[in-house]
């Protein structure tokens, strides 16, 4: 959900999705027509995996990571999560689909888009951050709706805000939508949520609360950025929780004013990787 692929690349991420949901349903049928769109974009050259190999690393997921599923839906009305998850008890889990049928490697996760354009994280940032203002043209700044004043997140602090990026809750509407008006609700919120990463490496998962920098912060360890611009981006924070950040340290980055878009933002392999209760599946 982070990001608008081409065409054909972003019929292969929805069947990905597609696939995740029936696979949870046990619905035999329905996983086999993903399979065969996957197929069909592997021939045209949109994945370069099979849509059968992509079903064995689903299926180990689903059989591993212990959900009581009632129902499950790719693309929800709600928009909170690429797959909504009704369990047995009457609770609602959510899951983030990163399907990189094309990438070798985990650590291509960093090529994907994770959030695009504004949020209320660089809404807060450019408020407190003159140097930030210097950087960006005026026509930027209302590309990325930088002047949309916060309301019920402006005594969040910054981390906070970025944890809210991080569970794709980037705008006060869909934290809104999600129930999260809180940080306390945030964190709940995180709890509920997964990551599902799949690649031609094998297919990796968590929850965004076991997410290393989250685990990190919440332990105490030191929220920083840094900030600076480079050919691609008229100006680019790095993010990183218990250390500088840097070319190898770094979390997370917001690139704004990016190539063909207002921002494009993304997370980086290092807060995956390094993460305790990460789950790997090949």
């Amino acid at each position: 959900m982070g990001g608008v692929g081409s065409g054909r690349s972003r019929g292969a991420t929805d069947a990905v999705e597609l696939l995740v949901a029936a696979v949870l349903n046990r619905n035999s049928a329905e996983a086999q027509k993903c399979v065969q769109k996957l197929d069909v974009a592997k021939r045209h050259g949109a994945s370069k995996m099979t849509g059968a190999r992509i079903l064995r690393l689903v299926s180990k997921v689903e059989q591993q990571i212990g959900l009581v599923v009632q129902s499950a839906k790719a693309n929800p009305r709600e928009h909170l999560g690429d797959v909504k998850v009704s369990l047995g008890d009457g609770s609602t889990v959510w899951i983030e689909v990163k399907g990189q049928t094309k990438k070798e490697k985990f650590a291509d996760i960093t090529q994907a888009d994770y959030v695009r354009d504004g949020t209320d994280f660089l809404r807060a940032f450019a408020k407190a951050n003159s140097k930030f203002d210097r950087l960006i043209s005026q026509e930027l700044r209302f590309d990325l709706g930088l002047d949309t004043p916060l309301t019920f997140t402006s005594k969040w602090s910054l981390p906070e805000l970025w944890l809210a990026d991080l569970a794709l809750l980037e705008t006060e509407d869909k934290k809104s939508r999600a129930g999260v008006r809180t940080p306390r609700e945030l964190a709940v919120f995180l709890d509920s949520k997964y990551l599902l990463h799949v690649s031609m490496e094998g297919a990796r998962y968590l929850r965004l609360s076991d997410l290393r920098p989250v685990t990190a912060y919440r332990s105490g360890q030191k929220f920083q950025t840094s900030l600076g611009s480079n050919r691609s981006s008229a100006a680019l924070i790095r993010v990183a929780v218990g250390m500088t950040p840097g070319r190898s340290t770094t979390d997370f980055t917001y690139h704004v004013g990016y190539k063909n878009a207002a921002g494009r933002h993304k997370l980086h392999n290092l807060a995956v990787a390094q993460s305790s209760k990460l789950t790997i599946v090949s």
